[in-house]
Formats: C-alpha cells, sequence, structure tokens
C-alpha cells in the first residue's frame, strides 16, 4: 500500500538519517541534477533510480503509515 502510494503521487519518505545526507547532496549540487538508486529493505528484487527535482519538505506524508519516516 505505501509504495503505491508513493509511486501515486511522486514522493517518498526516509529517515531523518537519511532525509539529512540527501539534503546535503541536493544543497552542494552546483546545478548539477541529482539521481538516486535505491533498494527497498527486505526486497531482494526491487531496485530503482530516482531523479530529485526539489529539495526533500518535512513533514509526514498523507497516506503513509510506517511510523519514523518522513519528507
Amino acid at each position: 500500500m505505501d509504495m503505491k502510494y508513493c509511486i501515486a503521487n511522486g514522493a517518498v519518505t526516509n529517515l531523518p538519517s537519511c532525509n539529512e545526507r540527501i539534503m546535503d547532496c541536493w544543497n552542494n549540487r552546483d546545478g548539477e541534477r541529482v539521481f538516486m538508486m535505491f533498494s527497498i529493505s527486505g526486497q531482494k528484487e526491487f531496485c530503482a533510480l530516482a531523479e530529485m527535482i526539489s529539495p526533500v519538505k518535512p513533514g509526514r506524508l498523507p497516506g503513509w503509515s510506517k511510523p519514523g519516516c518522513d519528507g
């Protein structure tokens, strides 16, 4: 359910510590595009590539049920 929500809304969530590292990349990109390669914990068959098009927006996504994640 949560993954479908992210795909449908073009948004992802992370742990706050991950969001800090992602924002570091965004803030130091010098006008370059930022791409992320990632996999989903516990899913050995899923990986993805995404382009970051805006900074992390703090706060919980409506419809995201997993605790501890935001952005």
